[in-house]
C-alpha cells in the first residue's frame, strides 16, 4: 500500500437530500438501513420488478445549468451475485438523454458507483436512477449518498439534507522543513 491525499476541487452536490430517493409504482422503500459513513440513513427498496416503467427509484438534481456536463453517483449494497441497472438521464426539460443503463454485480459490501452525460439544451433537470428492466435479478438494494454534481468526474460524497451543499477545494501546502529533504 502506498501512502496518498486525496486533493479535490470545489464541488456542489445538487440533490437537495443525498440519503432520499424517489421511488415508482409498488417498489417499496425501508429507512434507517446502516450506511457506509456509520450511520443508519440508506435506504432500501425492495420490489423492484414492481415499478411500472423503467425507473424503480431515483435521486434528482432539479436545478441543473441546460447543455452541462453532470456525472451522478450513488452507494449500492445488495446481494452478492445479483444485479441492478444504474443510468443517468435527464428528468425535466428539453428532449430526452441518458447514459446507457450499466448493470451493477453486488457483491454484499457497499460499493460507490458512477457515470456522466451532457445535458441538452432544454434540460433542466437529472437523476441518477435504478432501472427496473429484464436484466435486473435483483428484488432488493440499499441506496445511499445519491449525489448528481457539474464535470464528467464524481468527487466524494458531499451529504444534503434539505438542500444543495457545497464542499469547498481542498488546499494542499507543504512547508519548506518538509520539501527541503526531497
Amino acid at each position: 500500500r502506498v501512502p496518498m491525499i486525496l486533493v479535490e476541487p470545489s464541488a456542489t452536490n445538487l440533490v437537495d437530500n443525498s440519503t432520499s430517493f424517489q421511488t415508482t409504482g409498488n417498489v417499496t422503500q425501508e429507512s434507517g438501513i446502516d450506511a457506509p459513513d456509520g450511520t443508519n440513513t440508506a435506504t432500501r427498496i425492495s420490489n423492484i420488478s414492481g415499478a411500472p416503467g423503467t425507473d424503480a427509484a431515483y435521486s434528482i438534481a432539479s436545478s441543473i445549468t441546460p447543455s452541462s456536463q453532470v456525472s451522478g453517483s450513488i452507494y449500492l449494497r445488495g446481494e452478492a451475485g445479483k444485479v441492478v441497472r444504474l443510468y443517468l438521464k435527464r428528468y425535466s426539460g428539453g428532449g430526452y438523454v441518458a447514459t446507457n443503463a450499466t448493470s451493477v454485480v453486488m457483491t454484499g459490501d457497499w460499493q460507490r458507483y458512477s457515470t456522466y452525460l451532457t445535458l441538452g439544451s432544454g434540460n433542466t433537470s437529472a437523476a441518477v436512477t435504478i432501472r427496473n428492466d429484464a436484466s435486473v435479478t435483483a428484488d432488493s438494494v440499499d441506496l445511499w449518498g445519491g449525489q448528481i454534481e457539474t464535470g464528467s468526474v464524481s468527487t466524494s460524497v458531499i451529504p444534503t439534507s434539505g438542500s444543495t451543499a457545497q464542499r469547498a477545494a481542498d488546499q494542499l501546502s507543504l512547508s519548506t522543513s518538509v520539501t527541503s529533504s526531497f
